[in-house]
């Protein structure tokens, strides 16, 4: 199984939801974690990165960086 999981600056938030699958009775092995990062500006990629190396689930954090800022409601998540 593979759970997307897609994020935009919301490092508090993101931290949650890593913390509800990695509870789940469903087996760590079976399961994978992709985090799409859109250009987050917060510290999304550094509590994502810190998570990983506390839990041992299979979690892949991707990040695409953005040429302009982006504003929420834009419309403009790739």
């Amino acid at each position: 199984v593979s759970v997307i999981i897609p994020v935009f600056n919301n490092a508090d938030y993101i931290l949650n939801t890593l913390t509800h699958l990695s509870q789940q009775n469903f087996p760590a092995n079976q399961f994978q974690i992709v985090v799409v990062d859109d250009g987050s500006t917060d510290s999304t990629s550094e509590r994502v990165l810190e998570f990983a190396q506390n839990h041992s689930l299979d979690i892949t954090y991707l990040y695409f960086p953005r040429m302009k800022p982006r504003k929420m409601g834009d419309s403009q998540f790739r």
